[in-house]
């Protein structure tokens, strides 16, 4: 698998899809992943994520060429274990930190892109002193979406229901597993910023269509995940199926 240099150095931390409370208030993020055909173009309006990144104010880097580097190498490993090859970039999300994924692709060779805002970027490193697994954990739960993407696993995880919450919650369930098998290769690493992330993204909009599931119900997600990736297969493949498998009872 190849991987594009922009694809390398761009950020795939994203779907922070929560209300944040650190050193600032910020309103709610209503979602994190878009349609097809609404993805970073020039002037796009979108009624749930507003205004759009021009593509113009996309980048390839954080502005930090070490934490580029080492980022690149986790990306390539997370591709090569999710078996996706999305695009990446930053983008200037200032008092909205924020990020989107997309089935579409911005850069040529690619399949789905993931724009990443360096405000979401910057806010996560200070929240934590954890050498960036919070951060990875992030990056995992958007190579989720890609795969559902990449499989058109989304209708079929919805099914009846009017929010979106099973999507993320499937998400959540593969950023488990690649935590899992983290933790499989390296005992002794502590994950205890992960499973706080996935608690303080969770939300109780049941009646909205971007409710994305409570806290309770990300962190038990992503617990099942951990322990399939943990004990289980290696294999992404039989890891989507039995994320599917745990979301469609919930």
């Amino acid at each position: 698998m190849t991987i594009s240099r922009r694809a390398l150095f761009g950020a795939a931390i994203a779907c922070f899809c929560c209300r944040q409370s650190a050193a600032r208030k910020l309103d709610d993020i209503e979602g994190c992943w878009l349609l097809p055909g609404e993805r970073t173009v020039v002037g796009v309006q979108d009624k749930d994520f507003g205004a759009l990144p021009n593509s113009d104010d996309l980048t390839d880097s954080s502005g930090d060429p070490e934490l580029d580097k080492a980022l690149g190498k986790a990306l390539v490993r997370m591709a090569k274990t999710f078996q996706v090859n999305p695009s990446f970039a930053f983008f200037a999300d200032g008092q909205r930190p924020n990020a989107y994924a997309s089935p579409d692709s911005t850069v040529a060779g690619t399949a789905g892109s993931v724009i990443f805002g360096k405000s979401l970027f910057q806010d996560q490193f200070k929240r934590y002193s954890d050498g960036g697994l919070s951060v990875v954990a992030i990056i995992a739960h958007e190579f989720g979406h890609i795969c559902q993407f990449n499989l058109g696993l989304q209708k079929e995880l919805r099914g009846s229901e009017k929010t979106v919450r099973r999507i993320e919650l499937h998400a959540d369930y593969m950023s488990g597993w690649y935590l899992g098998l983290l933790k499989r290769n390296n005992p002794s690493v502590s994950l205890w910023a992960c499973g706080d992330t996935f608690n303080r993204i969770g939300d109780t909009k049941f009646n909205e269509e971007q409710h994305h599931g409570t806290p309770k119900e990300r962190v038990a997600a992503a617990e099942m995940g951990f322990a399939f990736g943990q004990n289980g297969s290696t294999d992404v493949k039989s890891a989507i199926e039995q994320g599917k498998s745990y979301i469609l009872t919930i």
